[in-house]
Formats: C-alpha cells, structure tokens, sequence
C-alpha cells in the first residue's frame, strides 16, 4: 500500500425497458453494475464460517495497525457476527440482509458500543473489507468509515488493486481528489461483490449515477446531492491504461455524450420522494410515443425540477401529488421568482405547461393520481 499521508498539490437502479419503446439511447456506455468472474474471496468462503474464525482474520487483517487496535477489530467482529445471529438465515448475507443494519434503516452507531467502548463500525467495516458480506450501497454512504479504502486494500491480496492505489498516489491531483479515487473503487467493488479486473466503464458509471441516488435520499435538497461521483477515479483508471483508449477520457465526457435515457434525465433532478419519481417516470414514459427527445428534455425540466423539487422544497414529507391548495399557492408565488431573486419571465409557460400544452397537473390525468383542485385549474 503506497504511503499516501502527503498532501500534494494539483490542478477533479437502472430500468430496463422493452424492445418495442422508441429508441431514447444513453451515451454510448451503457450504467449497470458489473458481474464477476470470479467471485472475489480472499480468506477463502467465509458465507458460514464461525464468528471466531472471522474475529481473527479481522485481527490478522491488519497487520501494520497496533496491538491494542487489531485486537479491537476482532472484538468489535465478533459483536456484530453476535447482533446478526439474531436474525434468519444459513449464511452472514442473509442474515445481513433480513437485519436492519443490513437494510439501512439504522446505521453501527446506533448499536451503541460495547462495555469498553468499542463502536460498532470498526467491525462492520471489516466484514465489508474481508468480503463476508456484501452491503448496499446506501448503507456505505450511512456509514462513511474511516480508514476504509487502507483496510480494504490491505485485505484483498489483489495485485491489480495495489497497481491502482500506487497510480492514485502518483496522479497529479490534489490529496481530497486521491481520498476520493480511492474510496469510490473500494466502495464499488465491495457494493458490486467484484474484484478490480472486473472494474468497468459501465460499472463505474452505475456507480456514478447509483451514488447521487443514494445521496439524494440521505441529503435531501443539498447542492452536493446532484454531485457524481467517481471523477477522480475515472481519471486515474483511464490514465492508467485499465480503460480501453476509446472509452472517454473523463466521466462527464462519459455522463454526457448522446441522448440521455428518462431515468438519466429525471435524476438530474433532485426527488426525495421515489414513489412519486417512479410515477413521474412512468408519465414520461408514455409521452414517449408522440413526442421527441428535446420536448421531453423541456417537460422533465418543467415536471420534475420546476413542480415536483420545488413542492419538495418547501414540503419535505409531501407524500404524493394529492397537493393541498395552500401548498399550491406557496408553490406558485416560490416559482414566480428565480433563484437569483429576480421575477421569473414564462412562469405560464411551467403553469399551462411547455410547448404542445403540456401542463404539469396533466401527470396526475396520465397516473390517476389525484390532486389538489387548485392545482387543476
């Protein structure tokens, strides 16, 4: 593992459809997770293997760190294997899986900690580092580990891995930009259950595109919410020669070339809640077939940004498009104005709707979704 303690200074769920939709085609690279050749196993199949056993490859994992932290990182294992055997299942996954840790409904820390205060994410990283379990990537996001992307590597006994870190070490940007290259490929291999030969361009833009999700559901209405990730790491792996020299060099050049599918289109957006988000999509999807694909960028625009976001905005727990008329009315007067304070010019136009008399209440008429009778007229 290169020592990369130095700061050094520098100049940054897809849905399938069927064939028969009209042809809305993505940049020329396809998201979607990658699969395995090989599924990656380090220690060998530890799906069933005893709490002891895992406690100790935890310690052994870490050969650089203290006494007094290895130790640590088997007992706080141990712990966690000990909350997990709670729940159903033959294997740690599914045990993972049926828990509320696993679901990402609670994070480790609100498994408090053990008699001498040991946390609990000490020992959940390690089941991610030594591949005993296989987390969502939400539940990475929740947790934001320290120290991940070292352990991680130090535990895969992966060649090509240790090639990329030493790259990221030597890549000339700035120390923030070399933690991220970093925490995003250990993060997409463990969420993937890859190893780094299978590292894609596909896999890193699902990743991409999956981690803004992610972070619009945990930062709701945040600026860094639209932020892709994986700029850095894209950078590094293209340099590096691990993409073919016809990818594009960068992942905005990736993000942005071609047509954007629906799903890429309304994610630009900013929607907390994803009920709504599937019905808008499931909108758009039937305009699809009368209209083209720069109307359709105009009318996601106005549905999802200008309507749905900003009903968001100013009501959070807004739940579906039932909207009541006093949050209507706050909608309306929040849309006559522009984000730099200025009046808006063609607020009708996002009211009656975009050209060809589109309106935004129209979705409910397409979903059957009722909503408020101010917003009808």
């Amino acid at each position: 593992m290169p020592d990369l303690a130095r700061p050094t200074t520098g100049v940054s769920r897809r849905h399938t459809h069927t064939g028969d939709e009209p042809a809305f085609a993505s940049s020329q690279i396809e998201a979607r997770p990658a699969l395995p050749t090989t599924v990656p196993r380090p220690f060998g199949d530890l799906s069933a293997a005893a709490p002891l056993l895992i406690g100790q490859l935890a310690h052994d994992a870490s050969p650089a760190a203290s006494a007094r932290t290895t130790e640590q990182h088997r007992a706080s294992t141990r712990r966690v294997l000990a909350y997990l055997g709670g729940f159903e299942g033959s294997t740690w996954q599914q045990r993972w899986d049926a828990s509320p840790l696993g679901r990402g409904e609670i994070t480790a820390a609100d498994l408090g900690a053990n008699r001498t205060g040991q946390k609990y994410s000490v020992g959940v990283r390690a089941l991610f580092c030594l591949r005993v379990v296989q987390p969502t990537l939400l539940v990475m996001k929740k947790h934001n580990f320290n120290g991940f992307p070292d352990q991680f590597i130090a535990a895969q006994n992966d060649p090509l891995l240790e090639k990329y870190a030493t790259q990221v070490a030597h890549h000339d940007f700035s120390w923030p930009h070399k933690r991220e290259a970093l925490f995003d490929v250990c993060c997409l291999l463990a969420v993937q259950g890859i190893g780094f030969a299978d590292l894609s361009p596909a896999a890193l833009l699902h990743h991409a595109h999956a981690s803004r999700t992610a972070k619009a559901v945990l930062r709701p209405g945040k600026k860094d919410a639209n932020v892709f990730a994986g700029h850095a790491a894209w950078n590094v792996l293209h340099a590096m020669g691990h993409f073919a020299p016809s990818t594009p060099a960068t992942l905005r050049q990736a993000l942005h070339r071609g047509q954007l599918t629906l799903e890429e289109l309304v994610d630009r957006h900013t929607i907390r809640n994803q009920s709504v988000r599937r019905l808008l999509l499931d909108y758009f999807h039937r305009r699809k077939s009368d209209t083209d694909y720069a109307f359709l960028v105009h009318l996601v625009r106005h549905v999802a940004h200008h309507f749905w976001a900003r009903i968001e905005e100013i009501n959070p727990e807004q739940a579906d498009l039932n909207i009541p008329a006093d949050l209507y009315s706050s909608w309306r007067q929040q849309i006559s104005v522009r984000h730099d304070g200025k009046p808006r010019i063609g607020v009708d136009t996002i009211l009656e709707g975009s050209p060809g008399g589109t309106s935004v209440s129209s979705v409910n008429g397409a979903s059957g979704v009722p909503c408020s009778r101010s917003a009808r007229r």
